[in-house]
């Protein structure tokens, strides 16, 4: 089971299964396959097994734990060291630069995890660092010298309103979370309209439904 969901980075259930198999095989116990599935009916713990499976599952097929740490770190806030004390955002981030990285984060990745949502948190601000690129949120997403670079400025969707999800995302970015340092583009291949980023850049990683490139 270890093997299984450490090393191969399967399901905890897959691996209870394939562990049941292969005992049954070493053991040369087959013919007892019966009897031992009529007692595991007759007892609890069949019952808490399919519980375990169901809630693997569910888990694993859904966004509940990404969004779960999104309720945590909403309702934690930002504690820093010292004292102690817990400074709201207001406080803590410029207001500016919270309300544009929200809303590229969720109009670009509202419908990924939020690991996919950091991802394109992170092309923003690597872009506001590097010499290349304007030095603010805002500057970085209007940027136009070389013609529109997130489609959302340009069809509108970038005022919607942000998910707390992607608020959370975009404060964690702005709290230096980096799902990569390199990342200075991103694309989804099913809907680019463009082949430059990956005719001429570096592939490093892909999440979901973006590519992401240096």
């Amino acid at each position: 089971i270890i093997v299984w969901f450490m090393l191969l980075k399967r399901p905890v259930y897959e691996g209870v299964l394939v562990s049941f198999i292969v005992l049954l095989t070493i053991t040369h116990s087959w013919g007892n396959l019966g009897s031992y599935i009529n007692t595991g009916l007759k007892t609890s713990l069949l019952y808490s097994m399919v519980a375990f499976v169901a809630m693997s599952i569910l888990l694993t097929k859904t966004k509940i734990i990404d969004s779960s740490i999104a309720v945590i770190l909403a309702l934690l806030g930002r504690v820093t060291g010292g004292a102690g004390y817990v400074l709201s955002g207001e406080q803590y981030y410029n207001a500016d630069d919270l309300y544009w990285l929200s809303h590229i984060i969720y109009a670009e990745a509202g419908n990924q995890s939020l690991r996919g949502q950091l991802a394109v948190g992170a092309v923003i601000m690597n872009r506001v660092a590097h010499e290349g690129y304007p030095d603010s949120v805002y500057g970085v997403v209007y940027d136009r010298r070389f013609g529109v670079q997130f489609t959302p400025t340009a069809n509108g969707t970038i005022r919607q309103i942000p998910s707390p999800e992607s608020v959370i995302a975009a404060k964690l970015v702005l709290d230096g979370c980096r799902i990569s340092e390199e990342a200075l583009y991103f694309l989804d291949p099913d809907i680019a309209t463009s082949l430059w980023v990956v005719r001429n850049c570096r592939a490093l990683f892909t999440i979901e439904d973006h590519d992401f490139y240096a």
